[in-house]
């Protein structure tokens, strides 16, 4: 529960009692969320913690090139993704979200 790096309980600083309540609803979603993943990656047969599965998560960054070409003056761009690991891999294949990515 103390953990800052990923998203659950913290302590919060809101003053009125809808801001905390609403702090606690994205808290207990956000935690459920991650616990619905690590239930589909180790049906995947993928056996982690959540945080090692985050970690493998946030490994993966999208890169953008903007450049003209000689022969015209249009911008182009050119979206690349760094390596993923086989099991970010896995639940990407899946469930077909390799059409979401630009490449």
């Amino acid at each position: 529960m103390k953990n800052i790096k990923y998203p659950f309980f913290r302590p919060i600083r809101h003053f009125t009692d809808n801001n905390i309540i609403v702090h606690n609803f994205y808290c207990i979603l956000s935690y459920t969320l991650v616990c619905l993943l690590q239930h589909e990656m180790y049906l995947l047969g993928y056996k982690k913690s959540i945080n090692k599965i985050l970690d493998e998560l946030m490994e993966g960054t999208q890169m953008v090139k903007i450049f003209t070409s000689s022969n015209n003056n249009t911008p182009q761009v050119k979206i690349m993704f760094s390596k993923v690991s086989d099991a970010v891999n896995a639940y990407i294949n899946e469930y077909k979200l390799r059409r979401y990515i630009v490449q």
